[in-house]
């Protein structure tokens, strides 16, 4: 009886580790098919959004300057400040 007890014991341990592992083999699969999808989505927004910017600039002019202006933004180096000092 103490044999079948321990078996039993052993199997059921045996199949919590087992059911872990697949556990965690799923939840690395869905985190990564998740960052995926998430990629996707930014590339696509950012693709949506310059469609939208070019069917509502009124010419094609204003929609390079805007661009334009958007890239020198981008671009500004930012400015050490030196702190001040209290006397």
């Amino acid at each position: 009886m103490i044999y079948v007890v321990g078996a039993l014991a052993v199997i059921i341990v045996i199949q919590i580790i087992y059911a872990d592992r697949l556990d965690s083999r799923r939840r690395k699969y869905a985190d990564e098919l998740c960052d995926r999808w998430i990629t996707e989505r930014d590339k696509w927004n950012v693709e949506r959004q310059q469609l939208l910017d070019r069917i509502q600039a009124p010419t094609y002019d204003h929609l390079k300057h805007h661009e334009a202006k958007i890239i020198k933004a981008s671009n500004v180096p930012v400015k050490e400040t030196n702190p001040l000092e209290v006397v």
